[in-house]
């Protein structure tokens, strides 16, 4: 009966699994991330890369829970090996959650573009300009 009741949990799960998965961009924690103008440059604080790893990580956190779960059936039986399954089943799926991470990741470098004129002012010497014309 455990190993009956191990079916269902995957099939609850993979169904659960696959709908966080379409889902997972909306669900992960929020990355607080601001823009800095430093050094006559716009900045990401912290810097792109280690947002993305930081998200990655999140991602990776889901991916994998399928490897953790244990079900009630006896780690001898088939139960120890079906759910990681669940990972390669929905493996379609991942395309989906890293094409949305590169979308994410795409605009918020256009947020960062759409500030880019403003940088003229900074680049401005304004004692030399205030000498020239005064």
């Amino acid at each position: 009966w455990r190993l009956h009741w191990d079916h269902q949990l995957y099939k609850a799960l993979g169904h659960q699994y696959q709908l966080g998965l379409e889902a997972l961009h909306q669900l992960l924690p929020e990355i607080k991330v601001e823009l800095v103008y430093r050094q006559q440059e716009l900045q990401f604080r912290p810097l792109l890369e280690d947002i993305r790893v930081r998200y990655y990580r999140e991602v990776r956190k889901f991916i994998v829970i399928p490897l953790n779960f244990k079900g009630v059936g006896d780690a001898a039986h088939a139960s120890a090996t079906i759910f990681p399954q669940l990972i390669n089943t929905n493996a379609s799926g991942f395309f989906t959650v890293f094409k949305r991470a590169e979308d994410l990741f795409l605009r918020l470098c256009q947020v960062r573009e759409a500030f880019r004129p403003w940088l003229v002012l900074g680049d401005v010497d304004l004692e030399a300009l205030v000498g020239e014309h005064c």
